[in-house]
């Protein structure tokens, strides 16, 4: 996992969405898992990857702004 933001001040749903778009680019490769793992972990801190999830999973709309 990257130590330092690629992109600071990103909401949560902003990254949500981010995290959704890499699983559905991970998707179009013959190593899903591994594809998307790897662009992760090169786009998001721990902390961003732990916001996205928790917005993921509280079922809010990834769509529009």
């Amino acid at each position: 996992m990257r130590r330092k933001s690629k992109n600071p001040g990103r909401t949560d749903k902003q990254l949500a969405q981010r995290a959704t778009a890499i699983g559905i680019v991970a998707m179009g490769t013959g190593k899903v898992n591994a594809t998307a793992d790897r662009m992760l972990h090169d786009e998001f801190t721990p902390e961003e990857m732990r916001r996205a999830l928790a917005y993921i999973e509280s079922g809010k709309s990834v769509h529009g702004r």
